[in-house]
C-alpha cells in the first residue's frame, strides 16, 4: 500500500476515526496521551507492514534501539553522549546497509 493507492484513503479514514473515537471515549482518562501514542505507532507498522513486512521488521528494530538509547541517557548522564553518539553510528549504518546494499552487491559482480 502506498499514499498513491486507492486503499490508502480507506486505511487513512479507518486510523483517524479510532483516534478520534479513542480521544472522545478516553477524555478523563489520566494515560490518554499514552494510548493514543500506542493506537498511532501500531497505525503506523499496520501501514509500513502492508507495503513490505520486511520493512516493518527494520522500522521496529530502529525503534527499539532509539527507545533503548533514550532510556539509557536518561540512566546514565555522564555517558549520554557516547550513547548518543554510538546510537547515530548504528542507525546510519541501518540506514546504509538498508540503502546501498544492492548497489554494492550489483558493483561486485
Amino acid at each position: 500500500m502506498a499514499l498513491n493507492n486507492f486503499f490508502f484513503i480507506p486505511f487513512l479514514f479507518v486510523v483517524i476515526s479510532i483516534y478520534w473515537l479513542s480521544t472522545v471515549i478516553l477524555k478523563n482518562s489520566k494515560h490518554r496521551k499514552e494510548i493514543l501514542y500506542i493506537e498511532l505507532i501500531i497505525a503506523s507498522y499496520g501501514f509500513i507492514g502492508c507495503i513490505n513486512i520486511y520493512y516493518a521488521v527494520i522500522l521496529f528494530i530502529v525503534s527499539l534501539i532509539s527507545y533503548f538509547s533514550a532510556l539509557g541517557t536518561e540512566k546514565y548522564e555522564s555517558k549520554s553522549s557516547l550513547i548518543a553518539n554510538s546510537t547515530v553510528t548504528i542507525l546510519l549504518l541501518i540506514l546504509g546497509i538498508f540503502k546501498y546494499y544492492n548497489f554494492f552487491v550489483d558493483s561486485i559482480k
